[in-house]
C-alpha cells in the first residue's frame, strides 16, 4: 500500500511540475548552479546489448555560477592525459528559466586557443531533475543533451572530422 502511495504523490508532483500551465510559477533561483558539477554524456544507441562502455561520449568536470537574474557561466574541463594534468575545455554561457515549475537551462560552449579547443562549439539544453518525495540521498543533477554545433579536430586534408550535429545524451552530478 505505501509503495502505491508514494508512486501516486511522485507521479502527481511530475505532473505537476511539468504540466502546470503557468499558474503560481515559481521566481527562478539560479543559486543551485552554483558550484562543481561532475559531467558525464552517453551516444544515444537503442541496442540494449550495446556494450556500455562504449556510449560515453564525454566525461569532465564543470564549474557554474549564476549571476543576473537568470544567466549562468562556467567552464567545462576534461581531462586529455591519464594523469589529469593536460586539459581540454570549453567556456560556457547561458540562460536558466522556468517552463511552468520545472527549472531548465540552455549553455552556449565555445572553444578556446588556451584551452585547446579554438573554433568548437557545443550547445546544452535540460533541466533540474525533481526531487522524490521519500527519496534516499538523491543528489542534486541536471539532466539534458548535448549537440555538437561545428565540426572539428579534422586532419591536415581537412578530413576524418568530428561532424556537426552528433547529439548525446547528459547528466551532470553536483559535487
Amino acid at each position: 500500500m505505501k509503495i502505491r502511495l508514494t508512486a501516486f504523490m511522485a507521479i502527481t508532483i511530475l505532473l505537476f511540475a511539468c504540466n502546470n500551465n503557468g499558474n503560481n510559477k515559481p521566481v527562478p533561483d539560479g543559486k543551485v548552479f552554483n558550484g562543481k558539477w561532475t559531467y558525464r554524456s552517453l551516444l544515444n544507441n537503442t541496442n540494449v546489448n550495446t556494450d556500455f562502455d562504449s556510449l560515453a561520449f564525454a566525461a569532465a568536470t564543470i564549474n557554474l555560477s549564476s549571476f543576473g537574474t537568470d544567466s549562468v557561466k562556467g567552464q567545462i574541463l576534461w581531462a586529455m592525459d591519464s594523469a589529469g594534468t593536460i586539459f581540454n575545455g570549453l567556456n560556457l554561457t547561458g540562460k536558466y528559466f522556468y517552463n511552468d515549475t520545472t527549472l531548465c537551462y540552455f549553455m552556449e560552449g565555445f572553444g578556446d586557443s588556451t584551452l585547446g579547443t579554438a573554433g568548437w562549439q557545443y550547445n546544452y539544453q535540460g533541466y533540474l531533475v525533481p526531487r522524490w518525495p521519500d527519496g534516499i540521498d538523491q543528489a542534486v543533477v541536471l539532466t539534458g543533451s548535448v549537440i555538437r554545433v561545428k565540426k572539428h579536430s579534422c586532419d591536415s586534408a581537412g578530413n576524418h572530422c568530428s561532424p556537426a550535429g552528433v547529439v548525446a545524451t547528459t547528466y551532470m552530478v553536483k559535487q
